[in-house]
């Protein structure tokens, strides 16, 4: 099974039952939530992919957009774009911020490796990303839902 295919409320509970046994729980996505600025969230995007962490990957989603598309379909945008993603590395070309807003423009190197199949490399992937601060938090727009000027 996956990760994420936990439905919400048993992941919850598997949480109580481990808390009554003295069983130290952390958090879904520790290290990897949003952070005080744009290269941060960046960095934390990159340890979600690396771990094929969808459940950490909804976190960083803008709470308009978590409620817009919902939280299995952007766990599900995840699995389905980087699953099997290892060694994902980014260079940051320029984060642009502008009030509660940061443009952000990558170029991403990882592999994909799925079981049965060969290893796929993929270089100079040139992504933007748009994030929005909010709460001193920032936040990205799912990849592809916002329109943004070319390189």
């Amino acid at each position: 099974m996956r990760r994420g295919d936990v439905p919400l409320h048993e992941r919850g509970r598997r949480m109580e039952v481990a808390h009554e046994r003295g069983v130290s729980v952390g958090l879904t996505g520790c290290g990897k939530g949003p952070k005080g600025d744009c290269e941060g969230s960046l960095e934390s995007w990159g340890k979600v992919i690396n771990d094929n962490d969808w459940d950490a990957m909804v976190e960083l989603i803008h709470p308009d957009q978590r409620k817009k598309f919902g939280d299995e379909t952007i766990r599900e945008f995840g699995y389905q774009i980087y699953k099997g993603a290892r060694d994902y590395k980014w260079k940051k070309i320029q984060a642009d911020v502008s009030g509660n807003i940061c443009i952000a423009r990558t170029i991403a190197y990882y592999n994909v490796k799925i079981r049965g199949k060969l290893p796929v490399d993929f270089d100079n992937q040139y992504v933007s990303y748009v994030l929005h601060e909010k709460d001193g938090l920032w936040y990205f727009d799912l990849p592809g839902s916002t329109k943004v000027g070319g390189y």
